[in-house]
């Protein structure tokens, strides 16, 4: 069993996760749909069906800044030692940990600045 620390889910069982925006560098993005990836239509590493979000730290998630893998793009990464990524439901921060709570005005950039 793999759980979703960010919509407290069972990855290979939930339809979706509840992570709709990321804010990257300082701007909000919101969150592109998952292909069908399966024959099964779920997605092969996170299991989240079609047109929806994946999981967090999914393989098969592009960017919503620049179009590649989000994983690797380089746009989460401020430099080597601090990510500056922020996952969103709605108006609330869920990761990173630290953060989790703080609300967030859908249109606005750096609220926490």
């Amino acid at each position: 069993m793999a759980v979703c620390e960010d919509c407290d889910q069972e990855m290979l069982q939930a339809r979706t996760c509840t992570v709709d925006a990321v804010i990257l560098q300082g701007h909000r993005y919101t969150r592109g749909r998952a292909f069908p990836g399966a024959p099964d239509g779920r997605c092969g590493d996170c299991g989240v069906t079609e047109d929806a979000y994946h999981h967090l730290g999914c393989d098969m998630e592009d960017c919503p800044r620049c179009g590649r893998q989000l994983i690797s793009c380089g746009c989460t990464w401020a430099d080597e030692e601090t990510e500056d990524m922020m996952g969103v439901v709605g108006d609330t921060v869920v990761y990173p940990a630290a953060l989790r709570g703080l609300r967030i005005p859908p249109d606005a950039d750096e609220p926490w600045a």
